[in-house]
């Protein structure tokens, strides 16, 4: 009868030990889980915020191609910016098949198709940008065409704006209209 009590103490206090492990199994895999998950979130963010950049230059020079096309049989030589975004997609001003941009896209920070559109004084599209207020994580490093965003904090204020090298033929340089002619 001695034996088995000490079988039976030998057996608790193994099984005290094999509890222990597998709670700091339990404790280990679980840290490495969020871990994990923190580091997958932060490269979900960042892929996000690569096709924001790519999907708003889309926009932005599909605007620029749309205002710059003189070629046009309506336009009258007259420089415009779209009434609508699915004017991008077929150009209302061409009696053919005109497209400058592939498709409307989603904005990858909402998954929605919800931009905020810039307007002209004439109520006309000149760019887009995210409805989402959250913080960005690049702030620097942007290419020449981004490079505004440097030091934004917010995707919202990546605006994805066409602004024409030439203004509009018909519109007047700013400053002094009148000129001396002697």
């Amino acid at each position: 009868m001695h034996s088995v009590e000490r079988g039976t103490k030998r057996a608790c206090g193994t099984a005290g030990f094999t509890y222990i492990g597998l709670l700091i199994t339990i404790v280990i895999i679980s840290i490495s889980t969020a871990v994990v998950a923190k580091s997958w979130k932060v490269t979900m963010k960042v892929e996000r915020e690569k096709e924001l950049l790519w999907i708003g230059n889309q926009f932005r020079q599909a605007i620029g191609r749309y205002y710059e096309a003189l070629d046009v049989p309506s336009h009258a030589g007259l420089r415009l910016y779209p009434k609508e975004l699915k004017d991008l997609l077929q150009d209302p001003r061409s009696p053919g098949t005109h497209r400058y941009l592939r498709k409307i896209y989603a904005d990858p920070m909402t998954g929605k198709d919800d931009w905020v559109l810039m307007m002209d004084d004439k109520n006309h599209i000149k760019g887009v940008h995210s409805k989402s207020d959250v913080e960005t994580l690049k702030r620097d490093g942007f290419d020449l065409a981004d490079e505004s965003f440097a030091g934004k904090t917010r995707y919202s204020e990546w605006v994805f704006e066409y602004v024409p090298l030439n203004p509009d033929p018909g519109t007047q340089p700013p400053g002094n209209v009148f000129q001396n002619v002697t």
